[in-house]
C-alpha cells in the first residue's frame, strides 16, 4: 500500500483490508486512504521512514531512474503486441517482492515484457 500510494497507484481492496484490520488489532496506519497515521513507524511502510515521493523511494532504493529507463529502452526487446496506452505510464516497471522462488518467476515474467526493476525486501 505505502509503495503504491507514491507511484499513484489505485488500491482500493488493499485500503478496505487495511481499514477492516486496523480497527481489528486497535492501531491507526492509514487515514483517508493515506499512510500516514500514528502507528506508521510500527510498519514496514516507506511512509515510516520518512519516504513520501517517488524520488525518496528511489534515492533511498540507490536507483537512478534516468540510468534504469536508459538500459531498458536499449537492451530490452519490445514485445511483439504492445500492451495498451493506457498500461504504459510510466518507462518500466517496479516489482516489489520477497525473496523466494516465486518472486524470481515473478520478476523474469514480468521482465519479458516490460523494462523491470525488482526490489526484494528479504534479500
Amino acid at each position: 500500500k505505502g509503495l503504491g500510494e507514491i507511484l499513484g497507484v489505485p488500491m482500493p481492496m488493499t485500503d478496505k483490508v487495511l481499514t477492516w484490520a486496523q480497527e481489528c488489532i486497535g492501531m491507526n496506519f492509514m487515514v483517508d486512504g493515506k499512510m500516514c497515521g500514528s502507528d506508521i513507524g510500527k510498519t514496514r511502510a516507506p511512509q515510516a521512514t520518512g519516504i513520501i515521493t517517488l524520488d525518496d523511494f528511489l534515492k533511498a532504493s540507490k536507483i537512478d531512474k534516468a540510468a534504469v529507463a536508459a538500459e531498458a529502452a536499449s537492451t530490452v526487446p519490445k514485445p511483439e503486441k504492445k500492451p495498451p496506452p493506457e498500461s504504459e505510464k510510466n518507462p518500466f516497471c517496479v516489482l516489489v517482492c520477497g525473496g523466494g522462488n516465486a518472486a524470481q518467476v515473478a520478476t523474469a515474467m514480468f521482465a519479458l515484457r516490460y523494462p523491470t526493476i525488482a526490489v526484494s525486501l528479504y534479500a
